[in-house]
């Protein structure tokens, strides 16, 4: 029963991010250059049958999670920014910018810097080089790795009631129990709390404390699969931005719109989930083992960088293989791989498909593999426009 209920919600998920991204393009491209393409996504969305809200609704309903602030546009500017210890740089020219309701997940081995990174943002570590800022109407909340409790004999619900939040105890219930917090356990001291648990409460505490932006250092280590769904649950319901350093690759599969890749003092900005990013990085070891080996195989090979540690993007800069291609060509291509999207995310839902391990690895790779040539198609498109 767990099973097909966590089955439910991803099958919803996806198919609510397919149609949002389906309608985007429609909206955009209805009366534009791309306007046949735009009728045959109307077509298949109205074709699309329509999975009910799950009833984890509900939950999310009782955690009622709001902003204390609006976000503006600008969140968070990183320039050319190089963070590290003095003596030891550990990850140079960074530059990106966090988008209002935007999830970054940030990646890499043990001491590539990740954790040191969010604790730049927070001003806790100084920046070696470059610049970052934040926005006007930013709030930050924060949780690390080695966060503890003022006072442990407390319980779970006086944890919230000293922090005002819920407007009375069966509020504060309601949102405890929406975190797997029932019963006696929000009536029970903190101290006999496993550490899962512990980090789910101030995963609770700090999500409804009204921050715009959190920064989260391993959200959901130490947590069992019930807990981590939870978190996850209600951080896809979260409206404000999220940087979270994990290791987690399903968290980072349901969530993050964007990875952040830092490895031996380089980095990768990619969009999409983890699968796509370490996808990315795959490829670019073999161009990089390619190129050492004289062969020059796989140097034009299109990667799905957004921007790489050089601080130059892809494209045309680097060799686009679809520059030869002549518009109708160009056209025929996106539109074929428009239709084979649609149907991988159509066998997303697919319930059988979904418990097949290995054909959900294959769906993967040729989902990332689809959507690399069709960024450098639509690049060049846009070139010629």
């Amino acid at each position: 029963r767990e099973e097909r209920r966590r089955e439910r919600w991803r099958t919803f998920m996806r198919q609510r991010e397919f149609r949002r991204r389906e309608e985007a393009f429609v909206d955009r491209w209805r009366a534009g250059t791309r306007s046949r393409q735009a009728q045959s996504r109307l077509k298949r969305l109205a074709r699309l049958k329509s999975i009910e809200e799950p009833d984890d609704q509900s939950r999310l309903a009782a955690l009622d999670l709001r902003l204390g602030r609006r976000l503006g546009d600008l969140v968070l500017e990183v320039l050319d920014l190089e963070i590290g210890f003095p003596g030891r740089s550990l990850a140079a020219r960074l530059n990106f910018q966090l988008e209002p309701g935007e999830i970054i997940g940030v990646v890499g081995p043990n001491g590539s810097g990740k954790s040191t990174r969010l604790q730049t943002f927070m001003g806790a570590v100084s920046p070696l080089a470059g610049t970052f800022r934040w926005g006007p109407t930013a709030q930050i909340g924060h949780l690390g790795q080695h966060e503890s409790f003022p006072n442990e004999a407390e319980t779970p619900l006086r944890y919230l009631q000293n922090a005002n939040l819920g407007a009375d105890d069966q509020d504060r219930r309601d949102k405890l129990g929406a975190m797997l917090f029932s019963g006696d356990e929000a009536v029970n001291p903190i101290h006999i709390l496993s550490g899962g648990e512990k980090k789910r409460l101030m995963l609770t505490r700090l999500l409804l404390e009204g921050d715009n932006v959190l920064l989260l250092d391993e959200p959901t280590n130490h947590l069992d699969i019930d807990s981590a769904e939870a978190v996850t649950l209600a951080l896809s319901a979260y409206p404000g931005s999220v940087i979270a350093v994990s290791h987690d690759r399903r968290f980072l599969d349901d969530l993050a719109d964007r990875v952040l890749w830092l490895e031996e003092g380089d980095w990768q900005m990619t969009r999409g989930s983890f699968s796509q990013a370490e996808a990315g990085r795959d490829r670019r070891r073999e161009k990089e083992a390619a190129r050492r080996r004289g062969t020059g195989k796989g140097d034009s090979a299109p990667g799905l960088q957004e921007r790489k540690g050089t601080g130059r993007r892809g494209g045309a800069e680097t060799g686009n293989p679809f520059a030869g291609w002549s518009i109708a060509r160009l056209e025929r291509r996106i539109m074929e791989n428009e239709d084979r999207l649609a149907g991988i995310h159509a066998a997303f839902t697919d319930s059988a498909i979904f418990r097949d391990g290995g054909r959900m690895r294959e769906l993967r790779k040729e989902l990332a593999a689809i959507e690399k040539e069709q960024a450098l198609l639509e690049e060049e498109y846009a070139r010629r426009g």
